[in-house]
C-alpha cells in the first residue's frame, strides 16, 4: 500500500514540475514574439501593430504609439477612381512627441522613411519597392497618414540637371538652355508683334529656358508638368510651364508629333526673396508624355539657380 501511494505522488509531482515548465515556455515565447513586433505602450505592455488593408507593410499610428487616437478616413477620387486613401488622427501627447515616435518606430522597422520638404506641415514620405507607397504628415496635433493606392505607385527618376543639356525621353527631347532674371520676360521671337511678360512691381522674373521636341505618336502639352521654385529652402513659389507652339507669344500650346518648340518655366518672385538668397532650386516634375498623374510624378528633374 504505501508502495503505491509513493508512485502516485512521485506521477503526480512529474505532472506538476512538466505543467509549470510549459507554461513559463509559452509565456517567455509570447512575450519574444510581442517585443519583436509591437511597440511597448505607457503602460509596459506591447501593442500589437495593425496594418494598413491598402498598405500591408505599415502599422498603423494609433495601434502602436499611445497617445495616438483615429479619426476615421477619406479618399479622393480622379473621374470615379481612386486615387488617394487618407487616415486621420489625433496626437493628444504634448509637443508633437507621438508623431515623431510614430516615425521613429516606421523607422526602426526597416522601411525607407525619408523627410519632405514641406512649409505648411511636417511630412514624411514611406517608400517600398523604390517606390512612393504613402506619405505621413503633421500639423499642430493632427496627423494624416495618406495612401497611394498600388497601381498609382511609380517609380521616380529623380536627377540634378545641369543647365545646358538635353534629356532624350521615349517621348520627347528636353533641351535646357538657360536661367535668367528680368523685369519681363520676352518671347524667342520678336521681329513683329508678340506676346510678353511685363513687369510687376516689387517682382522680378526667373525663367528657365529650352526646348521641347515631341517625339511621340500623339500631341503633348505642358499643362500637367509641375514647376516650383525654392530659395533657402524656405520661400517656394510654383511656375508657369509653356510650350511656345507659336514663337511670337509666351502662350502654352500643344504640339503634333516630331514638332519642336520653345520651352519657358516661368516664376514671378518677390524682389526682397531674391535679395536673400543664398541657394535656390527649380524642380520640374512630369509624368510619361507628360501626361495628368495620381501618384508621384515619374521623372523629378532639378536646377541649381544662380545667386
Amino acid at each position: 500500500m504505501k508502495k503505491t501511494v509513493s508512485v502516485v505522488l512521485a506521477f503526480l509531482f512529474t505532472v506538476c514540475l512538466f505543467g509549470c515548465a510549459n507554461s513559463g515556455g509559452a509565456g517567455g515565447e509570447a512575450a519574444k514574439r510581442s517585443g519583436s513586433n509591437a511597440k511597448d505602450g505607457a503602460d509596459g505592455q506591447a501593442k500589437e501593430p495593425t496594418y494598413f488593408e491598402e498598405c500591408g507593410f505599415l502599422a498603423a499610428p494609433d495601434s502602436v504609439i499611445d497617445g495616438i487616437s483615429s479619426n476615421g478616413s477619406s479618399k479622393t477620387t480622379t473621374n470615379g477612381v481612386v486615387t488617394e486613401i487618407q487616415y486621420h488622427y489625433t496626437d493628444n501627447g504634448s509637443g508633437g512627441e507621438g508623431f515623431q515616435k510614430y516615425i521613429d518606430y516606421l523607422k526602426q522597422s526597416g522601411l525607407v522613411v525619408q523627410a519632405v520638404a514641406n512649409n505648411e506641415c511636417d511630412e514624411y514620405a514611406v517608400m517600398h519597392d523604390s517606390m512612393k507607397a504613402a506619405s505621413v504628415k503633421s500639423s499642430g496635433n493632427k496627423i494624416t497618414v495618406e495612401i497611394i493606392p498600388e497601381e498609382f505607385r511609380v517609380v521616380t527618376v529623380t536627377e540634378a540637371v545641369p543647365v545646358g543639356s538635353t534629356k532624350t525621353l521615349d517621348f520627347a527631347v528636353l533641351t535646357f538652355n538657360k536661367i535668367e532674371m528680368g523685369k519681363e520676360v520676352y518671347p524667342e521671337d520678336t521681329s513683329g508683334v508678340h506676346l510678353y511678360y511685363q513687369e510687376t512691381a516689387g517682382s522680378t522674373y526667373v525663367t528657365l529656358r529650352g526646348r521641347v521636341k515631341n517625339t511621340s505618336a500623339e500631341n503633348l502639352s505642358g499643362d500637367e508638368i509641375d514647376a516650383a521654385l525654392s530659395i533657402n529652402g524656405k520661400y517656394n513659389y510654383s511656375g508657369e510651364v509653356i510650350f511656345g507652339a507659336n514663337p511670337a507669344s509666351m502662350t502654352n500650346y500643344s504640339i503634333t508629333p516630331f514638332e519642336e518648340s520653345p520651352l519657358y518655366v516661368v516664376f514671378s518672385v518677390p524682389d526682397e526673396a531674391l535679395e536673400v538668397m543664398t541657394e535656390g532650386t527649380i524642380t520640374f516634375r512630369f509624368n510619361e508624355n507628360f501626361a495628368r498623374g495620381a501618384g508621384e510624378y515619374a521623372y523629378v528633374y532639378t536646377f541649381s539657380v544662380p545667386n
